[in-house]
């Protein structure tokens, strides 16, 4: 049971590396933000669309 400790202290230690780069990677998640935001209604009016085409 030694070697799952082990391996979980490399993990941490890895992801404790990678923490820099995470929060590179933070502010393009929040460019994409708005980016989805701005789909959610061309979602929204799709879906009366659909729902419209079956009674046609």
């Amino acid at each position: 049971m030694v070697q799952p400790t082990v391996s979980f202290s490399i993990l941490l230690f890895l992801i404790s590396r990678q923490s820099p780069v995470t929060s590179y990677q933070l502010p393009v998640t929040s460019h994409q933000l708005p980016v989805a935001s701005r789909q959610s209604p061309v979602t929204s009016h799709q879906s009366p669309v659909t729902r419209k085409l079956p009674i046609r």
